[in-house]
């Protein structure tokens, strides 16, 4: 066993011990597992397209790699052999220095000649790309090197690094019938090395890299010999190092500063490094210079594409003082946002569960809630695809994501078809695996007040108890119609102010009716469309007089009710409902008849 794995390697080939300190924090991680003889077999996962900090003797940053040629030229630079694998390129053997690249070829082809003579085979001449057949010649080369020793060397074994790109095209996450061909013995040959524990005692190290776990069969990803190491998106200071970085080999930077290298960072969460590079040099191409507006957008581009279109950025263009509810509810939502951005964060819950019929207004009071925090929100796109694992590895490049993004909302509409459930009849366990995936970020309070989680739904009912219970979602408000006359005209004059209408006060005819909040919103709408009609830029009060006259709201009454009443149900304050409703949850005979209530219109509606 090696007695130190992270090196650096020179200009003349010879390698020194980097400092520990100064190391990634995964490979610090993989480092002492490996010393531990726990594991030698290592899934790498995550961020392994970006570049990786290379540490100088001081500690200070010197240069960037890319993560294959950080493991092949520096964490296992002392290795006698370093081979390097995928199944577009076939094997070949990585070192700065062309002598130790012929002689890590030579022993390689040592072994393939015997295998040769044995078998009558040409592999020492033809070098085979497919997976079955390079997967037995390195388990034949590593049983060598477990009985061959190096008297030159005082009889040590010699040390052997392995890694293997795009392990997920080589032993994929399939079904068991898939399992008896190729991929079966691919996958066999893997968990041998894994379970072997004279590889775990040898200087052997296996690397399969990965970007999603989902894609990877789970009968490696889970076995307890394997080590799956995740690579994160980089934090601030990785972002700083490597915009100074950029400022000193990039001239037109200008007299960029170490000051302007921080402020971009903080601009830059959430991307990786190769795409705060790719956002820098966009906007001083174009001749943005750094300007911070230009820098966002460029910023939400590259996400959403590297998210696949999964994520996508609302920019909060209101507050809270634009929404129109129970005093109570943005009392609420004020106070956590000064919390919040005090800094207050143990006090802040971890979500938040907007409930109510169609047209209240759940996604703009949650956008709203985002801009008196002043934090970028994102919606969830639809996570789900037909195909077995694509689903989960959707799941898993977002949360990534998030989690690099904070502080940020994450608002997720229709939650209780988005998130998954539970169970799983049906579709290959893919729901229950998307809400274990969800359900384990939302409960992590590492991130509380970091990630704040707004669930959006008008059937609270289908929701899984498991995502709206206390520790995940711990506030449900639920969100109502205008209850009074007062509170429609002042919803008028809100959506108003919303769609760029100054009106008065006094314009705004008696509302009547129950009206939701997308109701008069399409009130406003039609007000304005027959001014313009009539060549006016503004709606009179004989207009909106007419407008309010003609308008019929859709008729879904069954549904309505279902969904008002189990938004009541759903409400964690009795301060959050309005005053006619409050006895369905303090009165046993009101709840009883409640539930009974809920009962009858489910079997209706559903």
């Amino acid at each position: 066993m090696s007695e130190a794995l992270p090196t650096k390697t020179a200009a003349d080939g010879t390698t020194t011990a980097l400092p520990q300190s100064a190391l990634p924090g995964w490979s610090r991680e993989l480092s002492e597992i490996y010393l531990s003889s726990g594991s030698s077999v290592f899934i790498l996962h995550g961020n392994i397209h970006d570049l990786v900090p290379l540490p100088g003797a001081s500690g200070r940053i010197e240069s960037f790699l890319s993560l294959e040629d950080f493991l092949s030229h520096q964490l296992f630079g002392r290795r006698d052999s370093v081979i390097r694998y995928d199944r577009g390129s076939g094997i070949s053997f990585q070192s700065d220095d062309p002598n130790r690249i012929r002689a890590m070829r030579q022993d390689f082809d040592r072994s393939l000649q015997a295998i040769d003579l044995v078998h009558g085979t040409d592999f020492a001449k033809t070098r085979p790309k497919d997976p079955r057949q390079v997967l037995e010649l390195l388990d034949r080369y590593i049983l060598h090197k477990l009985l061959e020793t190096n008297e030159a060397k005082d009889a040590r074994r010699k040390s052997v690094a392995i890694v293997i790109r795009y392990a997920e095209v080589i032993a994929p996450g399939v079904d068991a019938a898939w399992l008896s061909g190729e991929i079966g013995s691919n996958l066999i040959k893997l968990l041998n090395w894994a379970n072997d524990p004279a590889i775990r005692q040898a200087d052997i190290t296996i690397c399969l890299l990965c970007e999603n776990l989902s894609e990877l069969n789970r009968r490696l990803v889970e076995n307890p010999f394997v080590s799956k190491i995740e690579i994160p998106l980089p934090n601030q200071q990785a972002r700083t190092d490597f915009i100074e970085h950029l400022f000193a080999e990039d001239p037109s930077a200008g007299a960029a500063g170490p000051e302007e290298a921080k402020r971009l960072a903080a601009v830059s969460n959430g991307l990786t490094l190769v795409g705060v590079g790719q956002m820098i040099r966009r906007s001083l191409r174009v001749g943005k210079g750094f300007d911070s507006a230009y820098l966002k957008k460029a910023k939400k581009e590259l996400i959403e594409k590297e998210c696949y279109g999964l994520l996508e950025f609302i920019d909060p263009k209101f507050d809270l003082r634009m929404v129109i509810a129970q005093e109570a509810v943005r009392e609420r939502l004020q106070e956590d946002a000064i919390l919040i951005r005090e800094g207050a964060l143990d006090a802040v819950p971890m979500g938040y569960l907007l409930c109510g019929m169609l047209g209240t207004g759940k996604t703009f009071t949650a956008t709203c809630f985002a801009g008196s925090i002043g934090i970028p929100a994102v919606v969830f796109k639809d996570i789900r695809e037909k195909w077995v694992g694509s689903s989960e590895r959707n799941m898993q490049k977002v949360l990534s994501v998030i989690r690099a993004l904070g502080p940020v909302m994450v608002v997720v509409d229709e939650a209780d078809a988005a998130l998954g459930k539970r169970s799983s009849d049906g579709d290959s366990g893919t729901s229950g695996r998307l809400f274990a995936m969800v359900s384990s970020q939302m409960s992590n309070t590492e991130y509380r007040g970091r990630i704040i989680w707004v669930l959006l739904t008008a059937r609270p009912d289908l929701l899984t108890v498991d995502l709206k219970r206390q520790g995940r979602c711990e506030v449900h408000i639920p969100l109502f119609p205008p209850q009074t006359d007062d509170e429609r005209r002042e919803m008028f004059l809100a959506m108003a102010r919303k769609n760029k209408l100054d009106l008065a006060p006094e314009s705004v005819p008696p509302l009547t009716g129950y009206l939701s909040g997308a109701d008069i919103e399409s009130l406003v709408i039609q007000a304005t469309r027959l001014a313009a009609v009539r060549g006016l830029a503004t709606p009179t009060p004989e207009i909106i007089s007419e407008a309010v006259a003609r308008f019929v709201s859709p008729n879904y009454s069954l549904q309505k009710e279902l969904q008002e009443l189990v938004a009541i149900r759903e409400c964690t304050d009795l301060r959050f409902l309005p005053e006619r409703f409050r006895p369905y949850l303090t009165d046993p005979e009101k709840s009883a008849e409640l539930e009974h209530r809920i009962q009858e219109l489910t079997l209706l509606v559903d």
